[in-house]
């Protein structure tokens, strides 16, 4: 097995981050060049530091947990409502008059 040269390794470190570390710095020039209304869209240091609160005082896995259910929930329904008619559509001869997928 050939181990990954040090450079290599930080070359992929550096291109993974890049685009965030690039798309952050944006995000803040944009706020302070066209003094957007924080209350609107905050700067990168309130946003940090309020995620940080969130983090501290235990309130952030709260939230993620209550997202995390309606993104679940949202799924289970689209697939409750989605597959029975894609499994009765692919069983069916007619497919209810399309033929989109006939060659």
């Amino acid at each position: 097995m050939s181990q990954v040269p040090p450079i290599s390794r930080t070359w992929q470190a550096v291109k993974f981050v890049a685009p965030l570390a690039f798309l952050v710095v944006l995000w803040q020039v944009v706020v302070t060049v066209f003094e957007v209304n924080p209350r609107i869209f905050p700067d990168v240091p309130t946003v940090v530091r309020a995620g940080w609160e969130t983090f501290a005082d235990g309130s952030l896995a709260a939230h993620v947990g209550a997202s995390m259910l309606r993104v679940t929930l949202g799924t289970v329904l689209a697939i409750l409502t989605a597959v029975p008619p894609g499994v009765a559509m692919g069983v069916s001869k007619g497919s209810f008059g399309l033929s989109l997928f006939k060659a």
